[in-house]
């Protein structure tokens, strides 16, 4: 269904399809997984500024901008302020594409992206101490499970901070201390899993789409 008209040539430039509709998707892209891509862009657009004002402290002026631009355009054109995955700006005019992602609090999950990291770098805690050990063995685990029983549930089951972004949190912050204090071994079959899964997530509706067709018992037969 894809033609090369308006829509197809706004892909190429990151632009979702239709920024009059729900977040975080704004009904897709051409490339439909690529509809993540765009908040990166924005991203990564806001830490390069950043970083040509002040490269010691663009982690902090960088998170100040998402979330200020964030709180400053929900307020603006909305009757208050939400972090659910969903919102945005109730905006729609010039330049909508720009005002649609900065008030989406899906930028927030950057924030927190550089808050792991600064926690990361600070962390010189005595990896010694068998009590900070023991109690970083139980708070991977219970990260984990509260992260599989909420995906296995449904429960926050949507993207933004109050969804999955909660679930990778409890997961990677806990993950990334414990690989700096104690480090982990390194096995093969996930690192190689590790590097096949951006292209699995880039033609993951490639392979949907061919098995919805070839209708496979194994595919029919699932939920």
């Amino acid at each position: 269904w894809v033609h090369f008209d308006k829509t197809f040539i706004r892909s190429l430039f990151f632009l979702h399809k239709n920024y009059e509709s729900q977040g975080p998707y704004f009904s897709y892209s051409t490339i439909q997984a690529a509809w993540t891509l765009t908040y990166e862009i924005m991203f990564y657009a806001l830490f390069v500024f950043s970083m040509t004002l002040t490269h010691k402290h663009r982690v902090i002026l960088t998170s100040i901008l998402i979330f200020s631009l964030n709180l400053f355009f929900q307020l603006l054109f909305n009757d208050g302020y939400s972090i659910v995955g969903s919102a945005s700006a109730n905006y729609s005019g010039h330049f909508a594409f720009l005002i649609k992602i900065f008030s989406s609090p899906m930028m927030l999950e950057f924030v927190v992206g550089m808050a792991i990291y600064s926690i990361y770098e600070i962390v010189t805690t005595n990896r010694n101490k068998k009590g900070v050990h023991t109690l970083m063995k139980y708070t991977v685990s219970i990260s984990l499970s509260y992260s599989v029983m909420c995906y296995m549930s449904g429960f926050n089951r949507f993207h933004g901070l109050t969804g999955f972004g909660l679930s990778a949190i409890c997961v990677i912050l806990p993950l990334v201390i414990y690989e700096k204090l104690y480090s982990m071994r390194k096995y093969e079959p996930l690192l190689f899993l590790g590097n096949i899964s951006y292209s699995m997530y880039i033609s993951h509706l490639v392979i949907l789409a061919v098995l919805n067709y070839t209708k496979l018992e194994f595919f029919t037969s699932i939920n």
